[in-house]
């Protein structure tokens, strides 16, 4: 995209359909995202996930999983 002769990207994040976002290798500047983490949004930032969304998020598509293996 270009505005005033200026170049800029422009990304379309999209909510994940399957949560929580588990990173498959290590990323980004120092690589601050690590293999294995488990990442969770905050109010506007993506953080580790903290243990009760954790604890919820697995319940949550636990219940996905038996639901849509009984149909």
């Amino acid at each position: 995209m270009e505005i005033n002769n200026l170049n800029f990207g422009v990304f379309k994040i999209t909510e994940a359909n399957v949560k929580p976002i588990i990173a498959k290798k290590d990323e980004g500047k120092d690589n601050h995202i690590k293999n294995g983490e488990i990442y969770f949004r905050y109010g506007g930032r993506t953080q580790k996930i903290r243990f009760p969304n954790l604890n919820l998020s697995l319940i949550i598509e636990l219940k996905k999983t038996i639901i849509l293996g009984w149909i």
